[in-house]
């Protein structure tokens, strides 16, 4: 249709027709000559996507009449839409509209010999475009590999694979194309599930510039880059500039798809983990199940499609659009395999939420289902996403006291993500960190200090000094401090465990004022990181505030500084719309009372020794893209948005 519209256009615009001698006619148009390129070696890349020309040897007389020469704009203009197809990496079509001019060019009016040079052209360029497609898909299939080693967690292996085809696309295409935009993106990715965010926003900036180029802005694979730029972002704690990227890629991918896509649900889903790292878990958890519905349709309708192509009712699907249905007479189970992997990442994204909610319970339902997913997908227990559920579920087991429960799954998590992670990766940090927790909880507190002192060395290193990360563990190795301090130089606290608490030695005033003091300054260093990566009004600068001011008054005594800091955590929360039946609220309500009853009574209590109650931090994992995809979902998982979440009272923080 496009062919014709433009013919009849050209033809109506009179092309002017001049004669070069007495053997060769030129096409030319008001826009100037156009000419067939000879630089070969350009196709496929923008730069050869330049109005082409034919030029023949006229074998008729002068009065050749003027249909016969204005024939050439067909051929012309197939040569040209089949240039823009090889720019978008569409060979198959790009061969297509070759071979049309071809046979326009031989048939009457035009019936130019076969050793014409304008057939000779055609048909170099077919053969080269036949080049191109062929070096394309060696090069696609070198990703192949790399995308099994990605789903092995072996991401070093995975990311020298991406960057050898990255190489060979180059070699053959140029910089400027399609396949080096995705392969760009491949790397990216893999960038953020290493925890090297740097050069992850490097790497994705540079495959969207392409993709915009290449397709434009309001693309499906533009959209996708700008969603991984998104969960860069929100793994670096800048959760505003994730949202804006999610945004925008939500809007392009509802334009493009509709509503009950897969690939909208995903945005839908990181747009809520925003939320629910901002503590709004309420609309975190309605997308949440927004996305999760859509993805449970889409798994159903993938499964009642690969029913039909086993039992031969409808042709087989070919597994990827660039491979020319080439599928080698299998059935594809990966677009299968890729949505049950992105549901049971929405399910351990809901087991966060209710988790931090302490509805234990139903967070324990959800990741035995998420588990069960992901097992039955991947083939094993042998993957990052496994290991990430894993830990959730010993953090649950550690709620309800089940300890040598909850250690087995900490460990067998652990093991998981060093084999695929190495040694200095934030997740390996976050279940030493979860390990340390539970240390602390049964009272092992040097142990506990031990494993803290290593997690905040990784998370330095990997993540900088003011990463939201740090934070929290700043914020827990306070808490240890705070405890000793309870307790004494010898004492020993068995929390939680329902028997009494047996304390060698009472704590002397000046061993408490140490440790109190060490605490005070970790609670601070955490608050000050905080507003670095947050602000100075985001909702965890509120809770920190809240814990510090609960400290200086029930350890400290210190009534103004309590006062203080619970006044402006109070205007943080309301700043964030937060009311005062929400929990924090109301409790910081009560413990300003409280100070004010004790300012008015001037009558220190003497310490009872006991402990606080007030929770620790923790890390649970949801939705990695390590997996956008994140480890086989890593690709549309991860996995690997932001990685900790949370409140650090009821809701606590949390490891994505």
């Amino acid at each position: 249709k496009t062919i014709e519209q433009t013919t009849k256009h050209n033809r109506r615009r009179s092309s002017q027709v001049s004669t070069e001698g007495s053997s060769n006619t030129v096409i030319t148009t008001r826009s100037g000559p156009a000419t067939i390129t000879e630089d070969e070696s350009s196709c496929g890349s923008l730069k050869s996507v330049v109005p082409p020309m034919i030029s023949s040897s006229s074998s008729s007389s002068e009065s050749s009449s003027s249909t016969a020469n204005t024939s050439f704009l067909v051929p012309v203009t197939l040569i040209n839409i089949g240039q823009a197809y090889l720019a978008r990496n569409e060979c198959a079509k790009a061969i297509e509209c070759y071979q049309r001019a071809l046979d326009d060019v031989k048939n009457p009016p035009l019936s130019l010999s076969s050793n014409h040079p304008d057939v000779a052209r055609i048909k170099r360029k077919m053969r080269h475009v036949n080049k191109i497609h062929k070096s394309l898909k060696a090069a696609l299939c070198i990703q192949v590999d790399g995308k099994s080693q990605e789903n092995a967690g072996e991401y070093d292996s995975a990311l020298n694979l991406y960057r050898t085809s990255l190489d060979s696309i180059k070699s053959t295409v140029g910089r400027v194309h399609p396949c080096v935009a995705s392969t760009l993106a491949k790397i990216g990715v893999m960038y953020w599930k290493k925890g090297s965010y740097t050069a992850a926003l490097t790497t994705l900036s540079d495959s969207l510039r392409i993709s915009v180029l290449c397709y434009g802005e309001d693309h499906p694979d533009s959209a996708e880059t700008l969603s991984s730029i998104g969960m860069v972002h929100l793994a670096r704690g800048d959760y505003e500039a994730a949202m804006k990227f999610y945004q925008v890629s939500l809007r392009v991918k509802r334009a493009v798809y509709g509503e009950d896509h897969p690939d909208v649900a995903r945005v839908l889903i990181r747009i809520g983990m925003v939320y629910d790292e901002g503590g709004r878990h309420g609309k975190a958890m309605r997308l949440y199940k927004q996305g999760l519905a859509i993805q449970r349709l889409s798994l159903a309708l993938e499964e009642e499609l690969v029913e039909m192509e086993e039992a031969g009712q409808i042709p087989l699907r070919c597994k990827n659009k660039s491979q020319d249905n080439d599928n080698d007479g299998r059935i594809d189970v990966s677009a299968k395999s890729a949505l049950a992997v992105d549901v049971a990442a929405t399910l351990n994204s809901i087991g966060v939420v209710h988790e931090k909610k302490g509805e234990y319970s139903a967070a324990m339902k959800a990741y035995e289902e998420a588990l069960s997913i992901y097992r039955a997908a991947l083939g094993g227990d042998n993957y990052v996403d496994v290991a990430v559920t894993l830990n959730n579920v010993g953090q649950i087991y550690r709620h309800l006291g089940k300890y040598d429960k909850a250690m087995d799954a900490y460990q067998r998590a652990l093991a998981v993500m060093k084999a695929s992670l190495g040694d200095s990766h934030r997740n390996v940090a976050a279940t030493l960190h979860n390990i340390a927790l539970l240390k602390t909880t049964q009272g092992e507190y040097d142990k506990a200090l031990v494993l803290y002192k290593e997690v905040l060395t990784v998370q330095r290193s990997a993540l900088g000094d003011e990463h939201p990360d740090v934070a929290v563990t700043l914020s827990n190795m306070a808490e240890v401090f705070e405890y000793h301090g309870d307790i004494g130089e010898r004492g020993k606290c068995l929390r939680s465990t329902g028997r009494k608490s047996s304390v060698l030695s009472s704590p002397s005033s000046s061993y408490r004022r140490g440790k109190y003091r060490k605490a005070t300054r970790l609670y601070k260093k955490a608050l000050r990181v905080r507003r670095a990566s947050l602000g100075p009004d985001h909702y965890f600068v509120a809770l920190t505030c809240q814990k510090l001011g609960t400290f200086h008054l029930k350890k400290e005594r210190d009534y103004s500084e309590a006062l203080r800091r619970f006044t402006e955590a109070l205007e943080i929360y309301r700043k964030n719309g937060m009311g005062d039946n929400e929990p924090q609220v109301s409790e910081t309500l009560h413990y300003m009372r409280q100070v004010k009853i004790e300012r008015m009574r001037q009558v220190p209590r003497q310490s009872s020794g006991t402990l606080a109650a007030s929770p620790m931090s923790t890390y649970s994992f949801s939705n990695l893209s390590l997996s956008k995809r994140s480890t086989k979902r890593g690709n549309g998982s991860q996995t690997s948005g932001s990685l900790y979440g949370g409140s650090e009272s009821s809701d606590e923080d949390n490891l994505r």
